[in-house]
Parts: structure tokens; C-alpha cells; sequence
């Protein structure tokens, strides 16, 4: 027998090999006369055995755990990958140990209970199950097992592959918390992509804007905008999509057609097929709280101006002195330009009333049975001379030693010019 080259009509080479047999057939000098032989086309086999060998590379190269087994469970291959994954050292003989070996209790059971039934009615199965690494820790795992038949429909043996999802595992975990804090979240949350459509939304915005889930996931957010039109509401998006973040109020209209106002805090990130995630918080309560505070203190300004009746707050700890801006009007000065102090106020205070204003401090000070109250002259710095009247109330700590002290300051002149006409 030998091997050789063998070219075609058509001028192509393929490999042979030759077998001769010699026939008991000879010659009147004894040489054999006849020989019989066979032919045969080793180019299939040739591919054939480079196909195994490639993918044997491959099995081998896999980062998946991928063996064999006979239909009594016994282990025929393991690749390298799959050694490795079970904490097995470089090139163990693992033929002949048990599936089991490679699984914890409960993942035996599921595979000899469910899988294995399964394969052999339907011919795979593909699911989630474990491996059990050398350490004893579980590896959570995506699984297809395969039954391989003989050509009368025999089983012969079984092919696993098995992929580790220990990240995903991981990844999904974090995402069920993610939902659930979404979902429990007193703020309103939704997702958009860069249109504006809403893809996610969670409970607390739905109640918000009084949508269900399906009738919000059809909107947009052009749909709630009280203010800006669809062109604005487009140009603010890529002003966002730029700065990746943005935090700004908005007024945005209910299903009702209500208005409230909002505060949205949003996230833009292209990685994450180009969403927004944003939180958004009804502000309405605080809005109007705010607002109703303003008017109140305009309302307290002009009552003061009226009356010529100026507030103040000392702070013994720090120690800082405030006025409201009527006291700095009394005062001819401006907040802008002015800090005010105790010292330089007692400095305005008229050099034959310091005395008397600052025996009424300190008895304030020392007991609340002497409230604090004075009627002092006082001249600015601008030569103007008025008379002022003063109350205060004193905060203590538990101790009773005091910490603050405010009050207000009136200008009386008029009154006390009032009162000497009468004297007169």
C-alpha cells in the first residue's frame, strides 16, 4: 500500500492510496502475470479530519463549559474552559466522573428529574441551572443539553454547554432594586427617549399627572408642557443632550387640565440607547407657600414703612446683628452697603442715652422679668436725629443662658413731639 498524488483529466491533484494484491497467477518462468488492487480518493477523509480538528479548536478555544456524557452520566470530554470554571486543575482527567460531580443537589435533581426527560422526548433543552465549584459556591448558569441517536434513533450520549451568568445574575439583581426603588419612590420617574416619548414611567408620576401606565406611555412630553412649544421644548432637549444633566422648573399641564408646577431633575445617557431618566417632584405646595411668604413679607415691609416700625434680631453666639430694611431705613442706611453690629449701633445712640440703653440690655439679659424696652435719641450718621422706642424678647437655652434676643425698633418722633406740645 502506498500513498500518492493523483491528477485528474482536468489537470487537478488529489491524494490516493494504492493497495495491490498479488493473484496466485504466474508465468511459465514463475513471475507473477496477474495482481488485483484498489483505488481509493483520500480528499473527503482529508477534510473530514480537518474539520474535527477545527472543531475540536474551537470546543477547546470556547470560553464556555462544554463535555460529554453517556447516557449513564458518566463524563467523556471537558474543555478547558469548562475545567477551569468548576475550579479544576490545567489538564485533569475528568473522564469518568459523574455529572453530578459538577452540580449541587438541588441542580442533580432538576437535571435527572427535568432535564434529562426532556431531552430525550424533544431532543434539547435550554435553561438556567448551576454549577458547583471546587470551593463549594454555586455558579449560577444558562444551559443547552442535546441528545446525540444512532442512525436507528438510539441514544448515545448526551452534549452540554454552559454559560456562566453569574454578572447577569448580578446585573439583574440590581435592576430589580433599581425598579423597586423606582416604583416606591414618592417622586415621579419616568424614561424618554430623544424625541420626548415616554417609554417608562412609574407609579408616582401617573398619579401626578392622573394617567394610567398605558394611557402615559403614549404621551410626550410636548403633551404636558404648559409654556413652551414643541420647537422649544426640542431645543432645551439638545441643550440637555450636550450637557448630559439638568436640573430646571417647568409648569406642566394634567389630564384635567390643571397646571402644576414641577421640578425636574434629568440625566441624559447615549450609552443606554439614548434615554433621559428623570425625576420629577410637584413643587405646586411649594410654590404657593413661597409665594404666599413673598406677600407676606411685602405686606410686613409696607405695614413697617407705615408705621415707621423697623424689626431686628442680635445673635449673642455668633454674635451677628440683622435688621429688616425698614430698620435700615430708620437708620438711613443700605443693606448693600451697610453691616450692622451692636457696636456700631450703640456708637448712634445719643452719648446721654447709652447709658440708660445699655443698663435696660443687660437687665434683659440677666432676667426675663425685666423685658427689654428703651426709648433712646438716636443720631445718624447723616445728622438726621430721631427718637427711637425699642422692644425686644430674649431666647434662652435649657440652662436659661441667653443666646438671641430680637425685637423692634419704631421711629416716635412725631408722638414724643406730640406729647411736650401737650406738657407745654
Amino acid at each position: 500500500m502506498n500513498k500518492m498524488d493523483n491528477t485528474d483529466i482536468s489537470g487537478r491533484e488529489s491524494p490516493i492510496e494504492n493497495r495491490h494484491d498479488p493473484m496466485d497467477e504466474r508465468g511459465a518462468d514463475g513471475k507473477g502475470l496477474l495482481s488485483s488492487g484498489t483505488v481509493q480518493d483520500l480528499s473527503e477523509r482529508k477534510l473530514l479530519d480537518a474539520e474535527r480538528n477545527r472543531l475540536l479548536t474551537i470546543i477547546e478555544d470556547a470560553t464556555d463549559f462544554i463535555s460529554s456524557s453517556d447516557m449513564e452520566g458518566n463524563i467523556k470530554s471537558l474543555n478547558a474552559a469548562g475545567a477551569k470554571m468548576v475550579g479544576l486543575s490545567h489538564g485533569i482527567d475528568c473522564t469518568g466522573l459523574k455529572i453530578e460531580y459538577f452540580h449541587p443537589q438541588w441542580a442533580v435533581r432538576k437535571i435527572l428529574g427535568e432535564v434529562i426527560p426532556a431531552v430525550l422526548q424533544h431532543g434539547s433543552w435550554q435553561g438556567e441551572c448551576a454549577l458547583l465549584h471546587q470551593d463549594g459556591h454555586e455558579i449560577p448558569t444558562s444551559q443547552t443539553v442535546i441528545v446525540h441517536r444512532d442512525d436507528d434513533g438510539t441514544p448515545l450520549y448526551l452534549s452540554t454547554i454552559i454559560r456562566d451568568i453569574t454578572e447577569l445574575k448580578r446585573a439583574e439583581r440590581i435592576a430589580d432594586q433599581y425598579h423597586l426603588v423606582i416604583q416606591t419612590s414618592l417622586d415621579g420617574f419616568w424614561v424618554t427617549d430623544t424625541s420626548g416619548r415616554i417609554l417608562e414611567a412609574n407609579d408616582s408620576i401617573c398619579k401626578m399627572y392622573g394617567y394610567s401606565r398605558e394611557e402615559i406611555v403614549c404621551l410626550g412630553i410636548p403633551d404636558f408642557e404648559a409654556d413652551e412649544s414643541p420647537e422649544e421644548t426640542a431645543a432645551h432637549t439638545r441643550e440637555m443632550m450636550e450637557s448630559r444633566h439638568a436640573k430646571f422648573e417647568a409648569r406642566h399641564r394634567r389630564k384635567d387640565g390643571t397646571i402644576i408646577n414641577v421640578e425636574v431633575n434629568v440625566l441624559y445617557v447615549p450609552e443606554l440607547g439614548e434615554r433621559f431618566f428623570a425625576f420629577v417632584r410637584d413643587i405646586t405646595e411649594r410654590k404657593q407657600a413661597i409665594e404666599k411668604l413673598q406677600k407676606s413679607e411685602r405686606q410686613l415691609n409696607e405695614s413697617q414703612r407705615v408705621a415707621k416700625l423697623g424689626s431686628w434680631d442680635l445673635d449673642l453666639v455668633a454674635p451677628k446683628l440683622e435688621w429688616s430694611d425698614e430698620t435700615y431705613q430708620l437708620f438711613d442706611r443700605s443693606p448693600e452697603t451697610f453691616n450692622p453690629s451692636f457696636d456700631e449701633f450703640a456708637r448712634l445712640v445719643h452719648p446721654e442715652d447709652r447709658e440708660t440703653m445699655q443698663t435696660c440690655f443687660n437687665r434683659a439679659l440677666a432676667s426675663d422679668s425685666f423685658p427689654y424696652h428703651v426709648t433712646v435719641r438716636i443720631i445718624n450718621d447723616s445728622g438726621r436725629q430721631w427718637v427711637m422706642e425699642a422692644f425686644g424678647a430674649v431666647q434662652r437655652d435649657i440652662d436659661g443662658k441667653a443666646l438671641s434676643i430680637h425685637g423692634t425698633a419704631q421711629d416716635i418722633t412725631e408722638r414724643r413731639q406730640a406729647e411736650d406740645e401737650l406738657v407745654r
